[in-house]
């Protein structure tokens, strides 16, 4: 043990895990720095945009949809915050950012953020309005039960 009460030498720890983990912080902050989502100050500090997380989940949910979309022969329609969303659930994707319900519209898919409640619905026409990064569904025939 150090004086300090600390285990081990501090030159040591900042080799081998340690290093990895500063290594791997460096690149994230380039990567971001790259796509726009955070810039260096003049001081070598690095700040991100204030909504970084929900632009990063928009930017998944996007890439993941024209993908899915390429595969399924299908057009991909992003929802909007107050949008509201009708069609048939026809599954999920596991996102880095969670799970994520399928809704086919007829003219094509969305993606929006999965709630239990749907869990039973798959196959089914379900509604809903897209709220900040979650959706207020409306379920049944009559879709007058808001959950």
């Amino acid at each position: 043990m150090t004086d300090d009460g600390r285990r081990g030498d501090s030159k040591y720890r900042s080799a081998a895990f340690g290093a990895e983990v500063k290594n791997a912080l460096e690149r994230r902050k380039e990567e971001l720095i790259r796509q726009g989502h955070a810039w260096r100050h003049s001081d070598g500090s690095v700040r991100s945009e204030r909504d970084l997380l929900s632009a990063l989940e928009r930017q998944e949910v996007e890439r993941v949809g024209q993908k899915r979309a390429a595969e399924r022969g299908l057009s991909f329609r992003p929802i909007e915050d107050g949008q509201t969303i009708r069609g048939r659930l026809i599954g999920s994707a596991q996102l880095a950012s969670g799970r994520f319900a399928m809704i086919d519209d007829g003219l094509g898919f969305s993606l929006v953020p999965w709630r239990p409640v749907i869990e039973n619905e798959i196959g089914r026409e379900v509604a809903g309005v897209m709220r900040g990064r979650d959706v207020s569904w409306q379920l049944g025939r009559s879709r007058g039960l808001e959950i």
